[in-house]
């Protein structure tokens, strides 16, 4: 018999299961004095991981009291540090790449957007003066594309241009 969240397996867990593939974080709001923690936690790492969650909600919790001062305190939703040695290395490398290339160029993607690093992209493009180019899902995340279309872009790629992708 098929039952509702078991695709016919007796399995409570299987949609969780499916979604942690894709999902930073799963919330299974089983006890009513860690609901609030725990929904927090999760908007928290959906916000700065950029990736979807997944929040059961069993039925009989669904009517449960929980506490509520919690929704005074904003979410706190600074983005964490990047480590000194891993970002030092990621930047050496990039930069290594970047002075070999003989016509390096930078192409914007949605990720810029996804991951609210316009600011840094936008100051990567003037400082380097390099030029610009967006994916079609990309668009609008530039101040200065030269090209709002893929056309020149595959030009530009098969002339021979490396690519510092963002």
């Amino acid at each position: 018999m098929l039952l509702h969240h078991t695709l016919g397996n007796d399995d409570f867990n299987v949609l969780a299961n499916m979604s942690s593939q894709i999902s930073c974080d799963t919330a299974r709001l089983n006890k009513p004095s860690e609901i609030a923690n725990q929904i927090d936690h999760a908007l928290r790492e959906c916000w700065t991981r950029s990736r979807p969650v997944y929040i059961i909600l069993p039925t009989d919790m669904a009517e449960k009291k929980i506490e509520g001062a919690r929704l005074d305190t904003p979410i706190d939703l600074t983005e964490p540090k990047n480590e000194p040695e891993r970002e030092d290395y990621v930047v050496d490398v990039v930069l290594r790449y970047l002075h070999a290339a003989k016509s390096p160029i930078i192409l914007v993607d949605a990720c810029a957007i996804r991951h609210r690093v316009l600011d840094e992209v936008h100051e990567l493009a003037e400082k380097t003066r390099l030029p610009v180019f967006v994916t079609p899902m990309g668009k609008g995340a530039t101040r200065r594309a030269p090209y709002e279309d893929d056309r020149p872009f595959l030009e530009c790629r098969r002339a021979g241009a490396e690519i510092l992708a963002l």
